[in-house]
C-alpha cells in the first residue's frame, strides 16, 4: 500500500490507463522480490479429529465480521473523500495511503507482540477501539482540514489490518491444534463480510446522493458494534470459553 501509493501520482501523469498497468507491474516486481524468501511451514491440516469439536469462538468470529464490515469504508472510500470531500489533490492522497500501509506494519506487529504479551481478548478489545477512532477521525468536518485524514488513515490501517494478528492470536487461544479450523473459518466469514457489505454501501452511497458521511457513518455504528461484543467476550480467551 505504501509504495504503492508513492508510485500513483508519478503514474497519474501518463493517464489513468498507466497509472493501473503501472500498478500491476509494480506488484509484479515485488512478488518476484520477495517469493525466494517466502516461509515454507508445515502445511496445517482443515480437518478436526474424529469427535472432537471446535470450541466455541463466537466472540472472536463476531468481532472479526463485524470489524470487517466497518473498514469497508476507509478501504474503499478513503482517495474519493479525500479528492471529493476535501479538495486534496493526487499528492495528499497518495500520502495517506502510505500512512495507511506504515500503519497497518504497525498494528500487525505491535498486535501479534502486545496479543502474545496481555492475551488476545484484551488486544482485540484495544484494536477495535482504534478502529472506532479511525472512522470517527474519518467523519470529521472538512472544516477541520486535512488533520482528521491524516490521523484517520494511519489509524485505519493499523487497527483493521493490525486486527488480523490479533485475530489469529485469539484462534491459537481457543483452538489450540485446531486454530487452523478456526481460523480458515474466521478468513471466509472476513472475506463474505467485506464483499457483501461494500455492495450494500455502495447503494448506500449512491441513494445519500454521494455522501460521505453515510458510509464512513455506517461503517462507524459497525465497529461500535464489533467493540461491543468484544467487550462481553470473556477477559482472555480459553479452550471453554
Amino acid at each position: 500500500a505504501a509504495l504503492g501509493a508513492v508510485a500513483v501520482p508519478l503514474l497519474l501523469q501518463g493517464g489513468v490507463a498507466l497509472a493501473w498497468i503501472g500498478m500491476a507491474a509494480l506488484v509484479a516486481l515485488i512478488w518476484l522480490a520477495a517469493r525466494p524468501y517466502w516461509p515454507n511451514p508445515q502445511v496445517a491440516t482443515l480437518a478436526l479429529p474424529r469427535g472432537q469439536a471446535l470450541p466455541p469462538a463466537w466472540w472472536l468470529l463476531g468481532t472479526y465480521v463485524l470489524s470487517a464490515a466497518g473498514m469497508v469504508p476507509p478501504m474503499v472510500y478513503t482517495a474519493d473523500l479525500a479528492v471529493r470531500g476535501h479538495g486534496a489533490g493526487a499528492v495528499l492522497t497518495g500520502l495517506l495511503w502510505v500512512l495507511f500501509g506504515l500503519g497497518a506494519v504497525a498494528g500487525t506487529l505491535g498486535g501479534g507482540v502486545l496479543a502474545g504479551r496481555i492475551g488476545a481478548m484484551p488486544a482485540v478489545r484495544l484494536w477495535m477501539a482504534f478502529q472506532v477512532a479511525a472512522l470517527a477521525a474519518a467523519l470529521a468536518p472538512a472544516g477541520w482540514g486535512n488533520w482528521a485524514l491524516l490521523l484517520a488513515a494511519p489509524l485505519s490501517g493499523f487497527s483493521g489490518v493490525g486486527l488480523t494478528a490479533v485475530t489469529l492470536a485469539g484462534a491459537r487461544e481457543v483452538a489450540g491444534p485446531a486454530s487452523a479450523v478456526l481460523w480458515a473459518r474466521a478468513t471466509v466469514l472476513y472475506a463474505l463480510t467485506q464483499a457483501c457489505t461494500g455492495f450494500l454501501l455502495a447503494a448506500l452511497f449512491r441513494w445519500s446522493g454521494d455522501q460521505h458521511a453515510a458510509v464512513f457513518g455506517a461503517g462507524l455504528v459497525l465497529s461500535a458494534m464489533g467493540l461491543a461484543v468484544a467487550l462481553l467476550a470473556p477477559r482472555r480467551a480459553s479452550p471453554s470459553s
